[in-house]
This record gives structure tokens, C-alpha cells and sequence, in this order.
């Protein structure tokens, strides 16, 4: 996927600056097993963005705790001068979910610390499923961010959004409280109306 005006720009340099890349998380299982350990998870939940998913995820599959308290603390910022490039982003543990935009070029919505390629990251937004098309550049995962699109819309209003491979074996949590007041902010400064 080419977006335009992209390469080069300020927005994509703000965007892969302000990212880390991440290590996987499930390094203690083999893939099969891992799979394995999600599926039976996605099948005693009510899906895969729910809360008893996650933890069991979390519990079983990666050998962690819940992590309710770290993204209870992971809050939603905004950066960028106040007439460039615009970043608002959350980070939980080694991974950010960031919606980046620089007035009069296409907004992005990036994720790092997700392994895996970018052609299979499946979002979903309280349930809700999302296959926008991704691309990668140095461990980060890019989509285009079009205001008004369903996608922008859900994670404006939602409660959390999860990233994943479309194997599952790779997933990443983030809290979306304060996503809309902090999308919005970084939209206004780039010009653009949700």
C-alpha cells in the first residue's frame, strides 16, 4: 500500500520517531501451541474483544497476569508543534496505537509492538472487527486514517481496541478512554474535521 505524499514527509518521520519497535510477547510457546491456546480462549469468551478473552490470553497464553492495572494507566497524549506534524497515541508495556496527521497530507493510524506482517493486522474495536489495509516500515504497522470513516468513528467512541495478526498469535491491548478528546485535538491542528 503507497500513501501519498507520505514518503519523506514530516508526518512519517514524527510517526516512525515517536514509535518503538517491540520484541514478541509469546516467546514461551511454539506457534502451534500458542495458536492453540488462543483458539481455546476465542471459543470460552463471548469474542475476541472481550475482557474474559483478554485475560485468558493473557493468563494462559503468555504465561502474564491481566494487565488491567498497566492500561487502567496508559493515558491518551497529543504531541507535535502546534503548527506541524501531530501525533495523539497511547502505550501499553512495549506497544502504541498512535493516530498521526500533518495539515494537507493523508492521516495514519500506526501500531508498534505488534510482530508480525502487516498484511494480516486485524483490528477490533469492542467487538467490532476491522481489516483495513496495513503496510510496514521499520516495525511499525500503517494504515490510512480517513475522517469519518466507521473505523475512526468507533475509536472516537469506544472503549478499547485490540491489534492482532490474523493468525491471533500476536496481539496487542490498548484502552481508548480520552482517544476521542486527544484524536480530535490532533485533527483540529491538522485541519481536519472528524
Amino acid at each position: 500500500m503507497k500513501l501519498i505524499g507520505l514518503t519523506g514527509a514530516p508526518a512519517a518521520a514524527l510517526l516512525l520517531a515517536g514509535l518503538s519497535v517491540a520484541t514478541p510477547a509469546h516467546a514461551q510457546m511454539d506457534g502451534e501451541e500458542l495458536q492453540r491456546c488462543i483458539w481455546r480462549c476465542l471459543a470460552d469468551s463471548p469474542g475476541a474483544g472481550s475482557s474474559q478473552y483478554n485475560s485468558c490470553v493473557a493468563r494462559s497464553c503468555s504465561g502474564q497476569t491481566p494487565s488491567a492495572p498497566s492500561q487502567a494507566r496508559a493515558t491518551w497524549t497529543v504531541s507535535g508543534a502546534a503548527t506541524g506534524g501531530q501525533m495523539a497515541s497511547v502505550t501499553v508495556g512495549r506497544s502504541t496505537f498512535s493516530y498521526v496527521c500533518q495539515a494537507g497530507k493523508p492521516a495514519l493510524l500506526a501500531i508498534s509492538g505488534l510482530p508480525g506482517p502487516s498484511s494480516g493486522v486485524v483490528l477490533s474495536v469492542d467487538g467490532r472487527e476491522f481489516r483495513p489495509p496495513f503496510a510496514g516500515r521499520d516495525g511499525v504497522h500503517y494504515t490510512s486514517a480517513r475522517a469519518g470513516s466507521g473505523l475512526i468513528n468507533a475509536l472516537l467512541a469506544g472503549n478499547a481496541v485490540q491489534a492482532r495478526n490474523r493468525a491471533g498469535n500476536s496481539v496487542s491491548n490498548f484502552p481508548l478512554s480520552g482517544s476521542g478528546k486527544a484524536i480530535r485535538t490532533a485533527m483540529s491542528r491538522c485541519g481536519i474535521h472528524p
